[in-house]
């Protein structure tokens, strides 16, 4: 019988009878196990050209925005309030001549949309940007 043909069983399973290949493992004396690699060094006389990371000016709008507060130098997100501002003056004094009856010149101090934004740090609470409405 040749060493690749199949054995028959009672269930006509092939099955092959072949031996397992023999390794000579070779050991070397004073031999690392492993290889060390040295790391690069470049090329010599190459210097890379200098990074410089530009961060975009922060948009500041009506709600509050991811802002770096220089006073505390900390990334926080701001805490905004809304105070009148020339919008808010300017539409009551429209009101006001437009004939507006008592008390209705006082509907844009009450109205969100017409005043002014200011951005605070949470921590130190000082001011780190402001949204005008108008100009």
């Amino acid at each position: 019988m040749t060493e690749n043909q199949p054995i028959l069983t009672s269930n006509d399973d092939a099955v092959y009878s072949r031996t397992a290949p023999q390794y000579v493992a070779e050991i070397r004396p004073n031999a690392p196990p492993y290889q060390i690699q040295q790391p690069y060094q470049g090329s010599p006389g190459f210097t890379s050209p200098p990074v410089y990371v530009v961060q975009a000016a922060t948009v500041y709008g009506e709600f509050p925005v991811a802002a770096h507060c220089h006073a505390c130098n900390t990334d926080v997100m701001t805490v905004t309030t809304f105070n009148a501002g020339t919008l808010t003056w300017l539409s009551s004094g429209i009101i006001c001549l437009v004939g507006g009856w008592v008390l209705c010149c006082l509907i844009p101090f009450c109205i969100n949309a017409c005043k002014d934004v200011v951005h605070f740090c949470p921590n130190c609470h000082a001011v780190i940007g402001k949204y005008n409405r108008l100009g």
